[in-house]
């Protein structure tokens, strides 16, 4: 059973939806889709069948492809989310996902 799939069967089995239900909600053509996503037989399925299963079963689609994914609590920010993140530590070449070279001043 894939991440992906373990996480369709426990959301599922909580609200206590049978598969066919939750194709039905989400506007799949049958529970056998579902069925083998949850098995782990049908590990790689299309972006948008996994973001229509993620609003039927109530969640994001990376609440059920991403294993560390928590989402902030909304007590977290009373204010509201900041809109902008401020650091004081400056970028360094490392914290890119990229090859840098530097740059000589002329």
């Amino acid at each position: 059973m894939t991440y992906l799939g373990g996480q369709v069967r426990l959301r599922r089995e909580s609200k206590g939806w049978t598969r066919k239900e939750v194709a039905r909600r989400a506007g799949l053509v049958s529970d056998t889709h579902v069925r083998l996503i949850e098995e782990g037989r049908r590990a790689d399925p299309q972006a948008s069948t996994v973001v229509k299963l993620a609003k039927a079963l109530g969640c994001t689609p990376d609440a059920l492809l991403l294993p560390s994914y928590a989402p902030p609590p909304i007590h977290s920010y009373p204010d509201g989310f900041p809109e902008t993140v401020v650091t004081t530590t400056p970028l360094e070449p490392e914290h890119f996902n990229c090859r840098c070279e530097p740059v000589e001043a002329r």
